[in-house]
């Protein structure tokens, strides 16, 4: 018994170790685009069958490859180390160890090798060997992941940084870092410009943390992100606001209806503004039919409109689940491809102050069950802005869940995001 009783406790300590294990990634549902067909440019070759391989030895991971004016290769490795190699791939010799992971290699007008280093940042090599470095940090942020570079003709030094939260020095290898910014696919990247006859850097574009806020103070000209103390908290229903705005200025076919659409509260205000901005052809009120005004949504996604339809409970939803399952979901599949359904249905859930059973329940899992139906419920409004917006672009159904006790939620996104370049709004 003593024996069954340890086992067990081990157990629940592994189970609760697992459940409190951090996973530093948040993966965002993504389609890719269709494969192209294999003809013309993309027809069956073999233009690499007589391709010689040159050996490496022990050195692995050459990320980028480059020829001097003498035809000499040059490619950079794992461990730190810039190999070359004779024209024939011949006469292998390190040329210089940069300490870090060189990734993007190019030669600048005075045949100097500039390097892209996830760990190290921007460097250059002279035709000895010797390293300077050149680049660090933008704006005050340090480089996480330095990964290629390109010399214009002008010798102006275009690079990358391909990650703000995926930093290579915080992984084992460059590969991990990747790995984990593929897989939660999100811009956290910045593309800068080194001028060598200055030595400035110029931020041309950063995407990191999250796009939305650009986006934000582009059509609402509220925020300005370089200066904190004209900032203020943003909550998860201007998120949402801020979407419905930019979609429907970006697209004259996106609507927005539903139930309380505008009625004083506006959903929490989500809705706030949309009419008065818009037009009562694109934002109006629905009877409580939630079975008929699904099937509205239906008919005019398939007429070459975007319907964001509004149910202020999911509970009720319920009424037409056989709409969202048998027609909403199946259109797309059932006519080979032919016929999208671009609705989103915006459904909210949670416990509030006097709401009985069927007014509170939870049944988001349920949607994660039906085919051809896709699920998205944000947490943060950093994420629900753009998420939302993705979810009205896209063509097929979605179901975009929001949690009541939200929508009161501040965020700050100064204490996480950096420096904004004011050129791009």
């Amino acid at each position: 018994m003593k024996t069954g009783r340890y086992v067990l406790i081990l157990f629940l300590i592994l189970v609760l170790y697992l459940i409190a294990w951090p996973i530093p990634i948040n993966p965002i549902s993504w389609t890719p685009l269709p494969a192209p067909e294999l003809k013309e440019k993309y027809a069956i070759n073999d233009y690499l069958s007589s391709v010689k391989i040159i050996e490496t030895e022990e050195s692995f991971g050459p990320e980028d490859v480059d020829m001097d004016e003498q035809g000499r290769i040059y490619g950079g490795f794992e461990d730190g180390k810039i190999i070359r190699f004779s024209s024939k791939g011949e006469n292998m010799e390190v040329f210089a160890d940069t300490k870090g992971r060189p990734l993007g290699l190019d030669f600048d007008n005075s045949g100097n090798l500039i390097i892209a280093d996830a760990k190290k940042g921007l460097l250059s090599i002279d035709k000895k060997g010797n390293i300077k470095i050149l680049v660090t940090e933008i704006n005050g942020v340090p480089l996480g992941f330095t990964d290629d570079v390109d010399v214009g003709p002008d010798n102006m030094i275009y690079f990358t940084d391909a990650s703000e939260k995926f930093r290579v020095n915080n992984f084992p290898t460059s590969m991990s870092a990747s790995r984990a910014d593929l897989w939660e696919h999100q811009p956290y990247g910045k593309i800068i410009r080194y001028n060598p006859s200055t030595t400035k850097s110029t931020l041309l574009l950063d995407l990191q943390n999250n796009p939305t806020f650009l986006i934000r103070a582009k059509f609402m000209n509220t925020l300005t992100l370089n200066n904190k103390e004209n900032h203020s908290p943003l909550m998860f229903t201007d998120a949402i606001n801020f979407a419905y705005i930019r979609a429907m200025q970006e697209d004259k076919t996106v609507l927005c209806y539903g139930l309380g659409v505008n009625d004083p509260n506006h959903i929490f205000n989500t809705t706030t503004g949309l009419k008065e901005k818009f037009g009562e052809e694109r934002v109006f009120e629905m009877p409580t039919s939630e079975n008929a005004m699904t099937g509205v949504g239906i008919g005019l996604a398939l007429n070459g409109y975007r319907p964001i339809m509004v149910h202020q409970r999911l509970d009720f939803f319920l009424l037409a689940m056989d709409q969202l399952v048998n027609n909403a979901s199946k259109w797309f599949h059932m006519s080979a491809g032919d016929r999208a359904i671009p609705l989103t249905i915006r459904l909210i859930l949670g416990r509030g102050w006097g709401q009985g059973s069927t007014h509170s329940q939870a049944l988001h899992a349920w949607f994660n069950h039906i085919p051809g139906l896709k699920v998205v419920m944000p947490s943060l409004p950093d994420s629900a802005e753009q998420l939302f917006y993705n979810a009205i672009m896209d063509n097929n159904p979605v179901v975009f869940l929001e949690h009541r006790w939200l929508h009161n939620l501040k965020y700050d996104p100064t204490n996480i995001i950096g420096h904004y370049n004011d050129s791009l709004y």
